[in-house]
């Protein structure tokens, strides 16, 4: 992981989950991954969507994603079970990973991606975390990570 991270391998795992077909006698194929990958700054920086979960087309993203917790703590995995709010709820298995983009050095400060795998899950859990795509277009109320009022809630 010296320069890249885990990004490239996370990057192939996501294009060989999508080139292959499904098994026989299975009705879809059994590895579908979704892969968001930010800077620093929190800008999405790369998308490959997984149906089901939305991720915002522009603008910001829900600052509850793993993705984020990530770049606080930096060479740290983390893998949460979240609950996308929307019109199907729908449970999704996160692994997220910030890592420094070149190697280190002494003279400057370093520079973190973030990378989140995307993966549904295969049953519902109790603890999962609540999540939304945007604030813009989130539906849950009283969030405490909210950064602009949604269109969709009656205090707009």
């Amino acid at each position: 992981f010296a320069t890249g991270g885990i990004t490239p391998y996370c990057s192939a795992l996501t294009a060989m989950a999508s080139s292959m077909p499904a098994p026989i006698g299975w009705p879809v194929k059994p590895f579908v991954f979704a892969m968001v990958i930010c800077d620093a700054s929190g800008s999405i920086v790369f998308r490959k969507p997984v149906e089901g979960f939305t991720l915002p087309r522009f603008g910001e993203s829900c600052p509850l994603w793993p993705l984020f917790s990530a770049l606080s703590r930096p060479n740290m995995p983390i893998r949460r079970r979240v609950l996308q709010a929307g019109r199907q709820a729908s449970q999704f298995d996160c692994f997220a990973l910030a890592h420094p983009l070149d190697p280190p050095a002494l003279d400057q400060d370093p520079v973190y991606l973030s990378t989140m795998l995307i993966l549904p899950a295969d049953r519902p859990a109790e603890d999962a975390q609540p999540i939304g795509s945007t604030c813009r277009l989130c539906p849950r109320g009283k969030c405490t990570a909210r950064r602009e009022p949604s269109v969709l809630s009656e205090e707009f």
